[in-house]
């Protein structure tokens, strides 16, 4: 069996060290190897690259980004693709602190459900499976109770970026559901 050196669950990707480099490998392994992937990445760190992608954000602009990649779950700086007009090197300001938002120690990074009362700040966590279970419960009883209009999946502001978007327009196509022209911004 290859020995896992860095991973990540959420994304999926693994990598091992050969030759002195971290490689991509296919992370068909038990899920005790994979948890014990996770805190061998920043033992081996790579050298930072730089990747080309879009913005994730929500507007309108789906900027061309360059993204310094410094290990396989971390990014540095972000900045606009200096070969696109549009962007010319610059991005706006909630994008080119994405890394210090992402990485934050604080950051949610799995579904939380409150458990107390509404401003008590009380929260336990909840597997992505029941997340997903209970939004969608919520949608079938309101269509069952009050009709499909009743349920107005929203998007804007955050970072569904363009495919997302469609998705959730498509569902709400698809099942009846309230919708509107552009967003409310």
């Amino acid at each position: 069996m290859t020995h896992i050196y860095a991973g990540n669950l959420e994304t999926g990707r693994y990598y091992e060290r050969q030759s002195g480099r971290l490689n991509p490998i296919d992370p068909s392994y038990s899920l005790v190897d994979l948890a014990r992937a996770e805190y061998h990445l920043e033992e081996h760190p790579m050298s930072a690259e730089i990747v080309r992608t879009a913005c994730p954000h929500d507007c309108p602009s789906a900027c061309a980004l360059e993204v310094e990649r410094l290990s396989p779950i971390k990014i540095g700086r972000v900045r606009g693709a200096p070969d696109l007009p549009f962007t010319a090197g610059v991005v706006c300001e909630k994008v080119g602190r994405y890394a210090e938002r992402v990485h934050h120690p604080d950051r949610l990074t799995h579904p939380m459900r409150r458990v107390g009362a509404k401003g008590e700040g009380k929260f336990e966590r909840v597997s992505w499976d029941e997340a997903l279970d209970t939004v969608s419960d919520a949608f079938i009883a309101s269509t069952e109770k009050h009709g499909p209009e009743s349920v107005w999946p929203y998007h804007s502001g955050g970072t569904l970026g363009v495919v997302q978007r469609y998705g959730i327009e498509r569902l709400s196509r698809l099942l009846g559901y309230s919708g509107m022209i552009g967003t409310i911004c």
